[in-house]
């Protein structure tokens, strides 16, 4: 069986079809007759009409919360870290305030933050001793489907 939601944009297709609930405490949808191939197609394509695209997140290509890429990282070949992702402390410090900030807003990067690029994030790039040129930056835009 194959449910699908009441929406205006197929209430004249699906006026015949049968009712019912596709899960225990789920509003009642309509029941696709999956038969007729054309009834089937044309129902989907109105559908397709009006809902938007969800841009994919590539979350499982996140390294860092800041966007250093730590596949590429000589500390992490040497294991001398982990990526801060699996890490809880900084090999360097005692603790890194891009990946305490990005955590404390259950963000996997700072990408998703609704303040990005924020000065701290920023700062960290374009530092002139480890600073990478906003390639980070770069690198967060990408992982999150930002433009």
């Amino acid at each position: 069986m194959v449910y699908v939601k009441k929406m205006d944009c197929i209430l004249e297709f699906m006026r015949d079809a049968s009712l019912g609930y596709p899960y225990k405490g789920a509003k009642e949808h309509y029941i696709l007759d999956i038969d007729d191939g054309e009834f089937s197609k044309n129902v989907v394509q109105k559908v397709e009409e009006v809902t938007p695209l969800l841009k994919k997140k590539e979350k499982d290509s996140i390294e860092s919360r800041c966007g250093i890429c730590c596949s590429k990282c000589q500390f992490l070949k040497d294991k001398v870290c982990q990526g801060c992702i699996k890490i809880t402390k900084p090999f360097w410090g005692d603790s890194c305030p891009v990946k305490s900030c990005v955590e404390s807003k259950k963000l996997a990067c700072c990408g998703e933050c609704s303040q990005f690029p924020c000065d701290l994030l920023h700062s960290f790039a374009y530092d002139e001793e480890q600073g990478d040129n906003g390639l980070r930056i770069e690198n967060c835009k990408k992982w999150c489907c930002r433009k």
